[in-house]
């Protein structure tokens, strides 16, 4: 009877080790496979450019909206130049007699000169040599005259030059290729150059960037060279690949996190920067970035730029 009851709980034995062998063992932990994450927002590489304006006037006229392509040197508006085209045209006006001026001493010394030329081998019983000398000062001083008056026509060039810089002054000209991305300016306005008044924004013609803030934590793990993903913040479907190109050399505090009331207001942050190969997305997104360990290649459910939606 013992010998049964032995047999018995040998096989409960054996089939409860069995369960317990086919029970899967815990996984084990996973440490998360970026060494950073940030914040950051899309911008453009050497930054916005503001066109500001260049004379004090009122903008008589608007040439470019917000989203218009422009080519750099292309005329976006134009202030009011009555004075200075007036002042111009005066210059002009006083080139144009300087120009003469210069005429007719060149016609006073060529008369010298044919006069001189043609006394001088006349003998002192025709001409006494005093009327020859008296000929020859004539030419000399026709000569000098000619001088001041050619001194006197490039200071009317220089004049109409700055004029006509002056009146290009009113002329608001499109820096860089690029898209306007904010106008601000209104025909019938009035601008200022002592309270400089900003006229419209200009997204260069440059490549995307992210700007990122790497708290101090994290600031040992990045390096240029990493690749990262770059996912909008009020859309984390849209993932975007990115690499890290450069790190500020000094820490400074977030500007990130200024309209969060929760966030740290001691934390110290350097500046990431990440090339990013989206040229259509918006410029001032926000965007969490995850940085990768050198030589590793983000999950492959990250779509790069060109495949995201």
């Amino acid at each position: 009877m013992k010998v049964i009851h032995l047999a018995s709980s040998l096989v409960i034995a054996l089939a409860l080790s069995a369960c317990d062998a086919e029970k899967p063992s815990p996984p084990a932990a996973q440490s998360a496979p970026w060494v950073a994450i940030a914040k950051g927002y899309i911008s453009i590489e050497g930054g916005m450019i503001s066109i500001d304006a260049p004379r004090a006037g009122i903008i008589k006229q608007i040439l470019a909206e917000e989203g218009d392509e422009v080519k750099k040197g292309q005329l976006l508006a134009q202030i009011d130049d009555n004075e200075a085209e007036l002042s111009l045209r005066q210059s002009l006006t006083s080139q144009d007699e300087a120009t003469q001026d210069v005429a007719t001493s060149k016609t006073k010394l060529e008369i010298a000169e044919r006069e001189y030329r043609r006394v001088l081998p006349l003998g002192t019983q025709i001409i006494s040599d005093q009327s020859k000398q008296n000929l020859k000062d004539q030419m000399s001083l026709a000569r000098e005259d000619l001088a001041a008056k050619k001194a006197a026509l490039e200071t009317a060039k220089a004049k109409v030059a700055s004029a006509q810089l002056e009146v290009d002054k009113f002329r608001v000209l499109a820096p860089e290729n690029g898209k306007i991305v904010r106008r601000y300016a209104k025909p019938g306005e009035g601008s200022s150059t002592l309270n400089v008044t900003r006229l419209f924004t200009l997204a260069p013609d440059a490549p995307r960037i992210v700007r990122a803030e790497i708290e101090d934590i994290f600031v040992d793990n990045v390096r240029p060279g990493q690749l990262a993903e770059v996912a909008l913040e009020n859309n984390e479907k849209k993932v975007y690949q990115a690499k890290v190109l450069r790190l500020s050399e000094v820490f400074g505090p977030s500007v990130q996190n200024t309209d969060d009331p929760t966030a740290k207001q001691d934390t110290r942050v350097i500046e990431c920067v990440l090339s990013l190969d989206a040229p259509k997305i918006k410029l001032g997104q926000r965007v969490m970035v995850k940085i990768y360990p050198s030589g590793t290649v983000p999950p492959a459910g990250a779509p790069t730029a060109a495949a995201a939606p």
